[in-house]
Formats: C-alpha cells, sequence, structure tokens
C-alpha cells in the first residue's frame, strides 16, 4: 500500500532538475518514515535502497545519495532467481545497469534473510548458510535453493516496471535483425539465418523447437526431425531475460522462426 506521507522533498527536486514529471509511487522494504534526521531510526534507514516512479523515469536513494534516470537510460536488468519450497521459481534480486548513473540492485526478499541473498550471489560457489534459526540457503554457483516460503513482498512490482521499460531497446533491436546484422544478447547471437552461441551455428530451417522454460531460467534447442535436444542454455544471471522474451516473440509471428518459439514444461 502507498504509504499517505508525503515524498521527501529531495524526491520532488531531483524530479524536476531531470525533467521526469512528479513522483507518484514509492518502492520500499518497509514503510519509510524518515529518510533523514537524527535517531537510531534514520540512521539504520539511511543506507536502505528506496525507489520513486515518475512518468519520464526513476529516482533511486542508495548510499545516501539520490539519483535520476530516464528510462530510456536503463541498459540490463539481471534477475538473481531461486527455487524456494514446493518446487517453484521466484526472481529474488535485481541488478540494474544505467547508462550514465549508477547501478543499484533490490532484494525482494523480506526479512533476515535477504541480506544472505546478496553475499550468497557475491560469493559464486557452492555454499550454504542459514539465516540464524531460519530455513537453509544454499547457492550453486549464484543459483539459490530456498527451503521455505518466500516473503516476495519488498519493493513488490519494480522489478517488472523495470523489465517493461526496458522495450524502449526492442524497435532497435528488430530493426538490426530485419537488415540481416546479427542481434546479440549476451553469448548468444540472432540472425535472419538462425543462432549463433561461440562457435556453433543452429539454423531455423534446421531447429525443431526453440523453447523458454516456464520459470524463464533456461532456454532449449531440439533438432529436426528427430527432436532431439541439441542445445540447453541456462539463462540464470543472464541480462534482460525479458527483453530476450519480447525479441522471440516478435520475431517469431513471421518468417523462418514461425512456430518454432514456444514455453516448454521443464525446469532445471
Amino acid at each position: 500500500m502507498q504509504p499517505t506521507r508525503p515524498f521527501p522533498p529531495e524526491v520532488y527536486q531531483t524530479a524536476q532538475a531531470a525533467g521526469l514529471g512528479s513522483p507518484t509511487k514509492e518502492y520500499n522494504v518497509w514503510d519509510r518514515f524518515v529518510l533523514a534526521g537524527q535517531g537510531k531510526a534514520s540512521k539504520k534507514r539511511s543506507g536502505t535502497f528506496f525507489a520513486w516512479r515518475c512518468r519520464k523515469g526513476l529516482i533511486y536513494h542508495q548510499h545516501s545519495n539520490f539519483h535520476a534516470i530516464r528510462w530510456e537510460q536503463l541498459a540490463t536488468v539481471t534477475r538473481q532467481t531461486a527455487r524456494v519450497w514446493g518446487g517453484n521459481y521466484v526472481t529474488v534480486r535485481y541488478i540494474v545497469q544505467p547508462v550514465d548513473a549508477p547501478p543499484f540492485d533490490f532484494v525482494t526478499m523480506n526479512g533476515p534473510e535477504a541480506q544472505l541473498i546478496r553475499d550468497l550471489h557475491t560469493a559464486r560457489k557452492s555454499v550454504s548458510m542459514t539465516g540464524g534459526d531460519g530455513p537453509d540457503i544454499e547457492a550453486r554457483e549464484g543459483f539459490i535453493i530456498y527451503s521455505a516460503y518466500a516473503n516476495l513482498s519488498a519493493y513488490a512490482g519494480l522489478g517488472e516496471l523495470l523489465e517493461k521499460h526496458l522495450n524502449h531497446q526492442l524497435p532497435l533491436l528488430l530493426a538490426a535483425y530485419q537488415s540481416g546484422a546479427g542481434v546479440p544478447f549476451g553469448s548468444l547471437v540472432f540472425s535472419q539465418h538462425g543462432l549463433t552461441v561461440g562457435t556453433r551455428v543452429f539454423l531455423w530451417s534446421e531447429i525443431a523447437a526453440l523453447e523458454i522454460s516456464e520459470s524463464e531460467t533456461a532456454l532449449q534447442i531440439t533438432r529436426k526431425p528427430t527432436g532431439l535436444e541439441w542445445l540447453y542454455y541456462p539463462l540464470l544471471d543472464f541480462p534482460n531475460v525479458a527483453l530476450l522474451l519480447a525479441f522471440l516473440k516478435s520475431i517469431s509471428s513471421g518468417g523462418a522462426l514461425m512456430g518454432v518459439l514456444s514455453k516448454g514444461p521443464y525446469v532445471l
């Protein structure tokens, strides 16, 4: 629920200076009651990440500074995915890289395990730890396994908002594709001829299906005429997964890729 208190004056000042329009929504871990002032509460919250949506961009506060970006400055949004209790896959952290502005990240989990999520991802190796008396959290080269229900109420809707505005890049990507150029997404390069991954080339004419897992954590290609797996490519820690999906849906509406793209039922 949006707080009834007004936003900090610095938010309005930053939005006006950047020409973003008035702030309309705040994204936070908890209800804000101070960002500056005296007392323990103020000191505790001074290092907390906050963000405010404006019509033309985003204001965010980190390390005691306010920053402004226009939506078209968004370069990459990377998801960190976790498998939680019940076998469900959820995004527990977003890592954002704007153009000409400081990068930022935020954890969507609430509770004492939130900092552990960031620590485990930073470790970049297989480690296990527990949040005090709480459930086990395990990282396998950055992939998180969490043995409990995940409270994802922190920054609700902010990750989806950022991924939506990544689509400002889509027209340029589609124009490059239509011109015959290769369109890179990480080490994946798409062209009108097919998909190149490193030195391997997968021609559309030889592909039976290109599937994205329901968890959106992997891409799989099967080969004609056998339907056997030809490529399995994890999308964990892969920048701009949402933009990749939008691009694939756009180019699959006609041409050589028509009927090839689908969402598969498999998971990691």
